[in-house]
C-alpha cells in the first residue's frame, strides 16, 4: 500500500492501491472510508488507461455492491486484457456468489482454475468451496477446500475455518474439530476475533462468548473492522438481539461473508421470520441500488 502511494502515476501502482482499498487495507479500514479512496484511484487509473476497467470492477463488487457495473467492467477487461483471464474469471465468481447466483459462481471459479494463470488460485478455490457449500453440495465443497489448503504454502486461516464449517455440516465432527484445532494452533493468538463462529459450531460456547464480548469492545473502540463472524456466531448461539445488531453492522460494512446469506432462502432460516431480517435485507437492497459513483467506457456501452 505504501509503495503504491509513493508511485501513484502509473497503472500498476494505481491498480494496487485500488486492490488495497477494496481489501480495506488488510482489514484495517471500514467500507465507508475505503470506498471514496478506491474510487479516487480507480478514476485516476481510467484517466491513464480507459480500458483498464478491472480495478473499477473490483471496487464495484467489493464496496459499491453494484454487480451489473462489476460484470460490465470485468467483461470489458476480458476483451482488453491487462491482467490474466483467470484473475478476471475468479472475480466474476465472486460477483455471482454475492448476487446469490451460485451456479454461475461455480462455473466462473472453475474457469479461473482451468486457466492455470490465476495468480491467486487459493481465492478462486475458496470461493468455489463456499459456493458449493451454499448449494449443499458438501462433498464437492470439502474436496475444493482441501485443494485450496493444498495450494497454500501453509494452511490459511480462512480455508481452515471454511473446512471446519463444511465438516460440521456433513456431520464429520472429528475432522471439524481437528481442523479447528489446527487453526487455533496457528492463528488464535494473532486473530482470536475470527474464531467465535467456528467455536460456536463446535459447542465451545463459553470461549465463543468471551471473544464476542472482546469483539464488541473492539468494535466500539474502532479496533475491529469486520462484523460478519460475530453475527454468525451470535446466530448459532441463539443470541438473537446481538445477532441482529451485528448483522446491521455487517450490511453497513458491505461484507462479502454475509451478503450471500441474505439472498439464499435456505440460509439463516431461524432469523427470517423476524421483522429485523426484512429490515436488513431492505437496507442491503438500498445499498445495491445506489450504484457506482464512477463510470467507465464499459458501463457507458451497456447503458446505451
Amino acid at each position: 500500500h505504501k509503495a503504491a502511494i509513493d508511485a501513484p502515476h502509473s497503472p500498476i501502482p494505481l491498480h494496487m492501491l485500488v486492490v488495497s482499498y477494496c481489501n480495506r487495507v488488510g482489514g484495517t479500514m471500514p467500507a465507508r472510508e475505503a470506498l471514496p479512496l478506491a474510487h479516487y484511484h480507480a478514476r485516476k487509473l481510467l484517466e491513464l488507461d480507459p480500458d483498464h476497467t478491472f480495478a473499477l470492477g473490483q471496487t464495484n463488487v467489493s464496496l459499491d455492491l453494484d454487480y451489473g457495473a462489476a460484470i460490465a467492467n470485468f467483461e470489458h477487461a476480458r476483451r482488453h486484457p491487462r491482467l490474466p483471464e483467470g484473475f478476471i474469471e475468479g472475480m466474476l465468481g465472486k460477483v455471482y456468489q454475492m448476487k446469490g447466483d451460485l451456479d454461475a459462481a461455480v462455473d466462473h471459479c472453475r474457469c479461473a482454475l482451468a486457466t492455470g494463470a490465476f495468480h491467486d488460485q487459493v481465492f478462486a478455490q475458496t470461493t468455489l468451496a463456499r459456493s458449493l457449500a451454499y448449494l449443499n453440495r458438501l462433498d464437492d465443497a470439502r474436496r475444493e477446500v482441501d485443494r485450496a489448503l493444498a495450494l497454500s504454502g501453509s494452511p490459511g486461516l480462512e480455508q481452515l475455518l471454511v473446512k471446519s464449517w463444511i465438516c460440521h455440516r456433513t456431520g464429520d465432527r472429528s475432522t471439524a474439530d481437528q481442523t479447528l484445532e489446527e487453526a487455533r494452533r496457528l492463528y488464535f493468538q494473532i486473530a482470536p476475533d475470527a474464531f467465535p463462529f467456528a467455536l460456536a459450531c463446535a459447542g465451545e460456547r463459553d470461549l465463543a462468548e468471551r471473544i464476542l464480548a472482546d469483539n464488541e469492545a473492539r468494535w466500539q473502540s474502532g479496533k475491529l473492522m469486520a462484523a460478519g463472524v460475530s453475527f454468525r456466531a451470535h446466530a448459532v448461539l441463539d443470541n438473537i438481539d446481538e445477532a441482529f445488531r451485528w448483522l446491521d453492522r455487517a450490511v453497513d460494512n458491505r461484507e462479502a461473508l454475509v451478503i450471500p446469506l441474505l439472498k439464499l432462502p435456505d440460509q439463516l432460516v431461524s432469523l427470517r421470520t423476524d421483522p429485523r431480517f426484512a429490515a436488513a435485507a431492505a437496507k442491503l437492497d438500498a445499498i445495491e441500488a445506489t450504484g457506482s459513483p464512477t463510470t467507465s467506457v464499459a458501463m457507458r456501452a451497456v447503458a446505451r
